[in-house]
């Protein structure tokens, strides 16, 4: 895949979201507790990812829970962008060269 072929398929926060939501529910929404199939989506301002609330039992519920993503406060763009330039580069990324492709500290990179 060529960096524009990423960023036409990854180049926005929703796009990462459905895609990780597609990768960990190709069924569809299913509550870890009740098993309850139906949820609302919880818009949470300033946090990544999207909340998902069952509506049979109330239990809130992440794409990124359970992953290397969960309780990240980097959006999911520049992680999906931080694996991709690790994954092209044969001769394998150091976190410095990240931390200054993307604009984030070292100790995150």
């Amino acid at each position: 895949m060529t960096l524009i072929q990423w960023q036409d398929r990854f180049g926005t926060e929703e796009a990462c979201q459905n895609y990780l939501y597609q990768q960990r529910l190709p069924q569809g929404f299913v509550c870890p507790q009740c098993q309850g199939t139906k949820c609302w989506k919880v818009h949470r301002s300033g946090r990544t990812g999207t909340l998902y609330e069952c509506s049979a039992c109330g239990h809130h519920d992440s794409i990124t829970a359970g992953t290397i993503f969960h309780r990240t406060k980097v959006s999911l763009r520049v992680w999906f962008l931080a694996i991709y330039l690790i994954a092209v580069d044969k001769g394998g990324k150091s976190a410095l060269a990240l931390s200054r492709e993307l604009g984030l500290r070292y100790a995150t990179a």
